[in-house]
């Protein structure tokens, strides 16, 4: 299962392509990555998510990294961030149960 990083990495990459914000080699670093997946967790880990997410902000922050970033409409961002969160949940969801199916299997193994 890929981390974090990785799909994010992916997913920015396609919604940039989809966008004609092509960024400049190398501009998807650890430290873009690094800064959406603290977005993520934070959007994670808030009960009123659509209050919470403060698009302007992030659009800025992207513009520094990527330009062309923030001509992206923020609806559009908005969306890809939401929907990267709940495809990171999956991710993440599908993971453990893969884990806890070894587990399992390992138990009957030593039985």
């Amino acid at each position: 299962m890929p981390n974090k990083k990785v799909i994010i990495q992916e997913s920015l990459s396609t919604f940039l392509q989809r966008h004609n914000a092509e960024p400049p080699e190398g501009a998807i670093d650890d430290i873009v990555l690094d800064y959406v997946v603290s977005i993520l967790e934070e959007i994670g880990s808030e009960e009123d998510v659509q209050d919470s997410f403060d698009v302007e902000g992030f659009s800025e922050m992207m513009e520094a990294y990527i330009p062309g970033f923030a001509c992206i409409e923020s609806t559009l961002v908005t969306e890809w961030i939401f929907l990267l969160t709940e495809k990171l949940k999956t991710s993440e969801s599908l993971s453990n149960g893969i884990n806890c199916t070894v587990i399992r299997h390992s138990e009957f193994e030593i039985l």
